[in-house]
């Protein structure tokens, strides 16, 4: 009996690789998600002088909204990496 609980937890704890799979995913959703803010970054620079205060306003915010949405996905990325997964090393 102590032989299939052993087999069974090193199944499980073997199994927490597998979420490597999800943050490499969440990785490269990242990258994609930086073209993007490249891409409205250009769109806003390009024009900038002609747009309106309202329309400055919504187009930076809409930056930072970017900006903290791909902070969110580091930490995500991080710290589930950390907990579940593995301990960064030094």
């Amino acid at each position: 009996m102590k032989r299939l609980e052993l087999a069974i937890e090193s199944i499980i704890l073997a199994s927490r690789w597998l979420l490597v799979v999800f943050y490499l995913g969440l990785g490269v959703a990242l990258a994609i998600y930086a073209l993007s803010f490249g891409k409205k970054l250009y769109e806003f620079v390009t024009v900038a002088f002609t747009l309106g205060d309202t329309d400055t306003i919504l187009k930076m915010l809409g930056l930072i909204d970017a900006a903290l949405v791909a902070s969110l996905v580091v930490m995500v990325i991080i710290s589930g990496y950390e907990n579940f997964v593995s301990r960064f090393d030094d």
